[in-house]
């Protein structure tokens, strides 16, 4: 009886020592096993960098044809009928800036002489402009208005008025205007903010260029707070964004709208030396406040 006791005792000592063997050899020797995304993320809170994206912030969700519609009744025609200018008109350095040097008949200019200026005394120049109240404020650039006879505004529906000049800023090319529209209320634009824009953002210029009204063209913002030596402008004063929606003459002083069709800025001036393409300036409307 004691040998049978004994020899059960040992098979039960072995049958568990087995089983502790298996359960102890599986443990050390399983896989390892990396999840994608592993707990050690979920706690810490990271998570992949286009997570927050919505439909909304790419070019799905914003609608530039709905923005352009409503924003062009509120942009404006601008006609300057200057006062006659002389040899020492320092306006003339805008056409400059826009179209290059004049050239003499022989594709050159003889070394020492001054470029001949374009305008010609008492001439009808044009830009853009954009209501901000319904009551006839208009904002555009000062090189828009400069020496002005008389303003005249031309509005989405083809009426004209006559202009006031409330008052320049030309440290940053800005100009604020006024219109008398009688009871009339005019359709005008959101002033939004320039502060919170980054690089990437899309925006939409509109504006007058070359007399075609109302154009429309899409662009992103390529840089902020840009400063450049515009001519009369402050160079420490005046700060731009850079964009690449395409602004040409005329465009000066329409608005470049944010994809919620706030103005974030008033279109300006383009770099075109030395081969530049898509440099576009807008005063941040963060000035203009």
């Amino acid at each position: 009886m004691r040998r049978t006791y004994r020899i059960g005792r040992l098979v039960a000592v072995i049958s568990i020592s087995i089983v502790f063997g298996i359960i102890a050899g599986g443990l050390l020797n399983r896989p390892r096993v990396l999840y994608a995304a592993g707990s050690r993320a979920s706690e810490s809170g990271s998570e992949p960098v286009t997570a927050r994206l919505s439909v909304g912030s790419g070019v799905v969700g914003v609608d530039f044809a709905d923005i352009a519609e409503a924003a062009s009744r509120a942009v404006v025609n601008v006609t300057n009928k200057r006062k006659p200018m002389g040899k020492s008109d320092p306006h003339s350095t805008w056409m400059e800036w826009w179209f290059g040097r004049p050239e003499s008949e022989d594709g050159g200019r003889p070394e020492g002489e001054a470029p001949q200026h374009r305008f010609n005394p008492g001439l009808a120049t044009s830009g853009s402009g954009f209501l901000i109240s319904d009551d006839g404020y208009i904002l555009s650039n000062n090189h828009v208005v400069a020496d002005a006879d008389k303003l005249t505004i031309r509005l989405d529906d083809g009426s004209l008025y006559d202009a006031e000049l409330i008052g320049t800023d030309p440290a940053i090319d800005l100009a604020v205007m006024k219109i008398d529209a009688g009871d009339r209320s005019l359709p005008y634009l959101e002033l939004g903010g320039s502060s919170d824009l980054r690089v990437g953002e899309w925006v939409i210029a509109i504006g007058n260029p070359q007399e075609f009204d109302r154009t429309v063209t899409v662009g992103v913002v390529s840089g902020l707070d840009r400063r450049v030596a515009l001519p009369g402008t402050d160079f420490l004063v005046a700060a731009f964004i850079q964009t690449d929606a395409a602004i040409n003459f005329g465009n000066s002083g329409g608005p470049l709208l944010d994809k919620t069709g706030r103005v974030v800025a008033i279109n300006t001036a383009i770099s075109r030396g030395d081969g530049a393409e898509g440099i576009g300036f807008a005063l941040q409307i963060d000035q203009a406040r």
